[in-house]
């Protein structure tokens, strides 16, 4: 079996600007782990040309699809995948791992906003 060709790359939120329909993850000092899947929203890019910066403007805003899957499934695709979650910390820690469990995905992109400024960690 091949690895599929597809790309996630997240945006994580941790002020009020995210337009996000999804509701928020919300991390506190009593739980360790959290599933996502009724937590995003997500884009499909089937060019795989869109940026980050790209994905912010208002008219794509819209375009962004509530996850309603507990288990979503996107299949094998050439299509970059945006998901947009927003996540409030409350908890004291400030790190946290973030794992998934998908075999079949090549590579996953992280995106912040720092200081004015989008961050990317792959």
């Amino acid at each position: 079996m091949t690895k599929s060709s597809l790309i996630f790359l997240f945006i994580f939120s941790f002020g009020h600007t995210l337009l996000a329909k999804a509701p928020p993850v919300t991390l506190n000092d009593q739980t360790e782990h959290y599933k996502i899947d009724l937590n995003f929203d997500y884009l499909e890019d089937p060019t795989g040309l869109l940026t980050i910066e790209d994905i912010n403007r208002p008219e794509w805003a819209n375009k962004f699809q509530k996850n309603k899957k507990e288990t979503p499934s996107f299949g094998f695709s050439k299509s970059v995948f945006w998901f947009r979650v927003k996540v409030i910390n409350k908890s004291k820690e400030k790190s946290w791992f973030i794992s998934q469990e998908l075999p079949l995905v090549e590579d996953i992109s992280f995106h912040r906003k720092v200081s004015g400024s989008w961050e990317t960690t792959s």
